[in-house]
């Protein structure tokens, strides 16, 4: 567990060797990414600032807009579903606390639902999983 009195570094998710499957720029989920983070550890009392002793960074694995088609008429088993991966590590001055490789999807809503949308959502529940990962 993290200590409360710890000041959080929380660095922008690469996006170096990352398989991307959108036909949008995939810069907006990036951002939403480091916002949901900092916003989620602001919420449970951690400090979040440059300076920070713990960093939490990372890499994107993939980004998958998936098929709204396939969504729309087949969302609730899954098909065509958005997918967004990452992994990254939690260390403090340097050393290696944790490790984390999160996947998630999005199934869709009105007319399949955006995939902006969709994965946009995806980096808050991946936020809330890292967070819960430097709690436990």
């Amino acid at each position: 567990m993290i200590a409360k009195d710890k000041t959080i570094k929380v660095s922008q998710f690469g996006t170096k060797n990352t398989a991307v499957k959108a036909k949008f720029p995939v810069d907006s989920i990036v951002v939403s990414m480091e916002q949901e983070l900092k916003n989620r550890l602001t919420k449970q009392g951690y400090s979040v600032a440059p300076g920070g002793t713990v960093a939490v960074q990372g890499e994107f694995v993939m980004i998958d807009e998936g098929s709204r088609f396939l969504r729309w008429f087949i969302g609730p088993f899954g098909v065509g579903a958005t997918k967004l991966e990452v992994e990254g590590t939690i260390t403090e001055n340097g050393k290696e606390l944790k490790s984390f490789n999160l996947k998630q999807k999005g199934y869709g809503g009105f007319g399949g639902g955006n995939s902006q949308q969709l994965l946009t959502g995806s980096t808050r529940t991946m936020a809330k999983k890292i967070v819960k990962l430097m709690q436990s």
